[in-house]
C-alpha cells in the first residue's frame, strides 16, 4: 500500500521504520570506511554471561564410553590419526586460544571417540561422514574444525557489492538447528 493512503498509525510505524533503515545504512557506510568499533568491557562482559553460564549439556549418552568403537576410515592423506584431547589437537593444529578457552568455558573436558577421529581429519582438509548414536559429540566434531579456520582466516576485508558467508551449516530439523545453534 501506499505510504499517503495509511492512517496515522501505520503512517507513524512506517515512518519509524524508514529512520532506522536510514541509521541501519549510515552505520554499514561509517564501518565500511572506519572499520567495526571496538566492543566496550560491558558488552564483552554481558556476551560472556550469556554464552557461557547457561545450563547444557556437556556429555551425552555414551560420553564416558571406551573407545573400543567401531571405527571405519577411507581415503584420506595420512596425517587424520585420532589424537587424544584438546591440547594434543591445539599443539598439533595450532587452534585459536579463544576457541579453546571458550571450548574450556563450556565445560569440554574429554573427547569423544568421535570427536578424536573426526577433529583431525577435519582439521587436515580430509572429508568427514560420521555416523553415530546421539550423545557421541558430533555437533563439536565438525563445528571446532570450521570455527578455528574461520578464526585463523580471520574477518574478510569489508567492501561495497556482494556478500558470500564464510560458512553454512545446514540441519534436517529446527530442533538440531537450535542445538548447533547453541553449541
Amino acid at each position: 500500500p501506499d505510504a499517503e493512503n495509511l492512517g496515522p498509525p501505520d503512517f507513524d510505524l512506517v515512518e519509524k521504520r524508514v529512520q532506522l533503515f536510514e541509521r541501519f545504512v549510515a552505520y554499514q557506510k561509517r564501518v565500511v570506511t572506519r572499520g567495526l568499533p571496538p566492543p566496550d568491557a560491558d558488552f564483552l562482559k554481558h556476551e560472556e554471561h550469556f554464552l557461557f553460564n547457561h545450563t547444557r549439556v556437556t556429555a551425552g549418552a555414551n560420553f564416558g564410553a571406551d573407545d573400543d568403537g567401531l571405527v571405519y576410515r577411507s581415503g584420506g592423506r595420512g596425517a587424520e590419526d585420532p589424537l587424544g584431547s584438546t591440547d594434543a589437537i591445539q599443539d598439533k593444529f595450532n587452534l585459536p586460544d579463544v576457541l579453546v578457552g571458550n571450548m574450556k568455558r563450556c565445560g569440554y573436558t574429554a573427547l569423544t571417540l568421535v570427536q578424536k577421529h573426526c577433529i583431525p581429519a577435519a582439521l587436515c582438509g580430509t572429508d568427514v561422514m560420521v555416523s553415530a548414536a546421539t550423545g557421541t559429540g558430533k555437533t563439536a566434531a565438525f563445528l571446532v574444525p570450521l570455527i578455528a579456520r574461520a578464526l585463523q582466516r580471520g574477518p574478510a576485508p569489508l567492501r561495497k557489492g556482494p556478500v558470500a558467508p564464510a560458512s553454512i551449516v545446514l540441519a534436517p530439523t529446527r530442533e538440531l538447528c537450535q542445538q548447533v545453534g547453541l553449541e
